[in-house]
């Protein structure tokens, strides 16, 4: 997709796309290569240098921006059902992430009009000597380059497209081999929103366009959400040209409970942080800290309400749109990966199983909503019982809650914090002043407190340490696409006089 419209591809390579729910094909999709990389970059340089978006007054490309918005709104059940056969998402998620995505547009149509205008001289500052004036502006980088992953396709892909646009740039977005499907519906909403052409160009396929992408020599920026090895490969492409790049990566986020709070409180928010989206999803608190002396009472409820989970295809009678249920892994490849983390977990006899633990196949008695060819995988739960054990360590990205006790503040603390992850944490507990403690002493971009995973487009999300660098969202997010230009003037109408020869 460029110039605002599709256009056949230079490459001849396909892909399949499968219903992760039953197995059956759904769509066919030709990945692009080096060439149609070439050509979609080329198109957002020269819609950049036309000036066609940017050059735009601020209320004009807000207006584009909202009816961006009000256009999945109006498509809202169909990007659903879409986003939902495509990736195995229950349909009350994805009804909520298509809002989420509509609010995305609006709220950052809201900053736009707030900005100035492109030829404004720019916010002065002051200074020292009355020979000179100083201003600041934030101009745009141009064309950037924005990849996203498959758990929230729609969703992620906003969270780029919005402030890159909000800060004047062109881009070139690259959705996941695995879920592109609604993001081709978001192409022709931008078309029917006023976008200028060449403003938004869409490329398809894994490592290889993705890869040409981020090295690109056009690509001025790139933001990329994903897994921490890809990530690592982005980050040293971008290395090359000094490019800057934001990543937001993977996760081992920690939820802390305290035994001052409610036993069904816990619970709820425990299997929301982790089983939340399929528990795909990088922030996923799926490192379960428990004080012991609530740790007789939680855990035979948590269990008991995991195994009462209902799993199956999310677009079947019984289930679609219920909130509280379990679709499939968006695919075969990801079920194995997830199965064989925990498998060899059991086999170290360093957990111990509490519910699930494998496939559910083709037990369809025990599982009447599923499909022997989905990729459907039992909601898990595991007793750590040595730290070292790699589950404990390394994110999952499938249905798999660990379990660890915990006796002290000062020691739940050094447990949740002891990760190379930094992307979320939450804490749970009665005592305000417990809370503030805990807030100020988790090592994480994203602080819960008594919940865990609601996001809000109007706040930063991004991790420390391994999980990234940079944040989506907020209005700093504009600002992270546009680059600052420093301009300074003399205005005394003397000589310079430096040199006596003049």
């Amino acid at each position: 997709f460029r110039n605002n419209g599709w256009h056949a591809p230079h490459s001849t390579a396909t892909r399949t796309l499968l219903n992760p729910a039953n197995g059956a094909p759904i769509a066919t999709v030709t990945e692009s290569d080096a060439a149609d990389v070439d050509a979609a970059v080329q198109s957002a340089e020269a819609a950049f240098k036309k000036g066609s978006w940017w050059k735009l007054p601020p209320a004009s490309r807000a207006d584009v921006l909202d009816r961006v918005a009000q256009g999945i709104k109006q498509r809202q059940q169909q990007l659903a059902l879409l986003e939902t056969a495509n990736s195995g998402k229950p349909l009350a998620e994805t009804l909520w992430d298509m809002d989420d995505c509509a609010g995305t547009f609006s709220y950052y149509a809201s900053l736009v009009r707030g900005m100035p205008p492109h030829d404004s001289s720019g916010t002065p500052v002051a200074l020292p000597d009355p020979n000179f004036t100083g201003t600041v502006k934030h101009i745009p980088y141009g064309v950037v380059g924005a990849i996203v992953p498959w758990n929230y396709p729609l969703l992620m892909a906003s969270w780029k497209l919005a402030p890159i646009l909000a800060g004047g740039n062109s881009v070139v977005i690259k959705p996941s081999e695995l879920s592109p499907l609604s993001l081709c519906v978001l192409a022709d909403v931008l078309v029917e929103a006023g976008l200028p052409e060449g403003v938004v160009s869409v490329v398809f396929g894994g490592g290889e366009p993705g890869s040409r992408l981020v090295s690109h020599p056009l690509v001025q920026r790139v933001t990329f959400t994903g897994s921490l090895v890809t990530g690592q490969k982005v980050m040293k492409s971008c290395a090359d040209e000094m490019k800057t790049v934001s990543l937001e990566l993977g996760g081992k986020s920690p939820l802390v409970l305290f035994d001052d709070v409610a036993i069904a409180d816990a619970v709820e928010w425990a299997l929301f942080g982790c089983f939340w989206t399929n528990s795909q999803i990088c922030s996923a608190t799926s490192r379960l800290l428990v004080q012991r002396t609530m740790w007789d009472a939680f855990l035979p409820a948590l269990v008991k309400a995991t195994n009462a989970i209902p799993i199956g295809d999310p677009l079947c009678e019984a289930l679609k749109g219920k909130k509280g249920t379990m679709g499939p892994l968006v695919s075969h490849g990801q079920l194995k990966r997830v199965d064989e983390m925990v498998q060899a977990a059991l086999q170290s006899g360093q957990v111990r199983l509490l519910a699930g633990g494998g496939p559910v196949g083709n037990d369809t008695a025990g599982f009447p909503h599923s499909h022997p060819d989905g990729s459907y995988y039992r909601p898990t739960i595991l007793e750590v019982l040595d730290r070292n054990v790699t589950i404990w360590k390394e994110e999952v990205f499938g249905p798999v809650l660990c379990v660890y006790p915990f006796d002290s503040e000062v020691e739940a603390v050094e447990l949740a914090n002891d990760s190379k992850y930094g992307l979320g944490a939450a804490v749970m507990t009665k005592s305000r002043d417990r809370l503030v403690r805990m807030r100020d002493a988790l090592r994480a971009g994203v602080v819960w407190l008594n919940c865990s995973q609601p996001c809000f487009c109007h706040l930063p999300w991004g991790g420390l340490k391994m999980s990234g660098m940079g944040r989506d969202l907020g209005e700093q997010a504009v600002k992270s696409f546009m680059e600052t230009k420093t301009i300074v003037e003399y205005t005394s109408g003397a000589p310079w006089g430096w040199y006596a020869a003049l």
